[in-house]
């Protein structure tokens, strides 16, 4: 007697014996995952969101893969790359894939884990060549590059693996990158903690640029979070991860945030003085804090030096010293930078930057308030594609304020917005 199929309520189906390898129902479309131990196949029915439902035969037989074909009826050799991660085992939820998953050698789970793209193809590759998992421990993103290129190239496995043989600058050649031996230890010193699709675009984006790929094989180590960085903004962290390497110097997110923020106003403060050499200057400093007495060197000589220079300049360009209105008017704790001369007075007084916001500021872009309380600070609100945001506060010399303060200037922020509704537009 066959066994019925059960569903739970989460939509995963429960282990069952069943005679004959399952066919999907076209009339019925659910989100499923359940395991076949009677026939040794793991089913994967993703056919309401992604389109997709895979078989996938346990490791022992094999770990093929086939996708139902909705015109033919039947299921199709899935040889290259389905597009989705396994359902890996979690320790607080217990699924009936777990069952298939244990199957699969724990060093091999352990090392494919972190890939959540490209992941069923890198098993493919281990279980028919079982030489593919010390490429992926030693050089993970060489592994990653061959298994997509694999994949788009649509190479079955039984060709494609003979070139986990093959010398890494071979390999990389494959992958349409020049054959390099540098590039291939370049990309062993990324070790990341996921690897998505995501990731993967930014990696390739870095990596075709052959001028910030040879600056990086000076760096000693990348992560996940050094990659996305670099391909948002890739000077100020090739800077930071300089200074890791050479004074064990790292920054949290946050602090990484507030030298994004000091790296740009550097740009700003260094176009404004006519620094032909600013970006090497801003790059030579061998530590944060040389960074920020940079910063505020420039500061310096732009509230004392150029600012009647400065205000002459916008006065002439733009035929007013007035910035447009602020969004909001103010209290008597905070209190908007209504005119050049005020600008320059507030990068004085505070020590920092703020008078180079100035061309921003008469486009419309951001407006700068005095903050007089709970402590002294300066205030940056940006407009965002209609959608005004608190982008700074910041205390004298460009420190944190306190939170007391924060806490009073988000209050002020919301209040204000719920009274002025006419400020924003789409």
């Amino acid at each position: 007697m066959v066994a019925e199929k059960t569903i739970k309520p989460a939509g995963i189906m429960t282990g069952v014996l069943i005679s004959k390898p399952w066919r999907p129902d076209p009339a019925i479309l659910r989100e499923e995952i359940w395991f076949d131990d009677f026939n040794g196949f793991l089913y994967i029915d993703f056919r309401k969101t992604c389109g997709i439902c895979l078989r996938i035969s346990t490791w022992e037989r094999g770990f093929r893969m086939w996708r139902w074909n909705y015109i033919t009826q039947t299921w199709e050799p899935e040889d290259w790359d389905p597009g989705i991660p396994l359902p890996l085992p979690a320790p607080e939820l217990r699924i009936p894939s777990d069952e298939f998953c244990y199957e699969i050698p724990a060093d091999v789970m352990q090392t494919i884990r972190p890939f959540k793209w490209r992941q069923c193809m890198l098993l493919k590759m281990v279980r028919h060549c079982p030489e593919t998992l010390e490429l992926i421990q030693s050089n993970p993103v060489l592994a990653w590059l061959l298994a997509d290129s694999i994949a788009m190239k649509k190479i079955p496995i039984s060709e494609g693996r003979s070139w986990v043989f093959r010398k890494r600058r071979e390999i990389l050649a494959f992958c349409g990158f020049p054959e390099s031996e540098s590039t291939v230890r370049t990309l062993s010193k990324i070790r990341c903690r996921h690897y998505s699709q995501s990731l993967f675009l930014d990696l390739m984006s870095i990596i075709r640029d052959e001028k910030r790929l040879s600056r990086l094989r000076l760096i000693e180590k990348l992560d996940d979070s050094d990659i996305q960085n670099l391909k948002r903004q890739f000077e100020c962290t090739y800077w930071m991860l300089s200074v890791r390497d050479r004074t064990g110097e790292s920054v949290d997110e946050f602090q990484a945030s507030n030298i994004y923020q000091l790296w740009a106003d550097m740009e700003g403060l260094g176009q404004l003085l006519a620094i032909a050499d600013r970006k090497k200057r801003m790059a030579s400093c061998a530590s944060i804090e040389a960074l920020y007495l940079l910063h505020d060197k420039w500061s310096r000589i732009l509230n004392k030096e150029r600012s009647e220079q400065m205000i002459a300049t916008f006065r002439a360009a733009h035929g007013t010293n007035r910035f447009p209105l602020p969004p909001f008017p103010g209290c008597l704790e905070i209190m908007p930078v209504t005119t050049i001369e005020d600008l320059v007075h507030e990068g004085d007084q505070m020590h920092n930057c703020v008078a180079s916001y100035a061309e921003r500021i008469f486009r419309g872009e951001c407006c700068i308030y005095r903050v007089l309380a709970p402590e002294r600070a300066t205030l940056q609100v940006a407009m965002d594609e209609g959608t005004l945001l608190l982008r700074q506060l910041k205390a004298a010399c460009n420190k944190d304020p306190a939170e007391s303060t924060k806490r009073f200037v988000d209050g002020w922020f919301q209040a204000a917005m719920k009274e002025n509704p006419h400020v924003f537009h789409s």
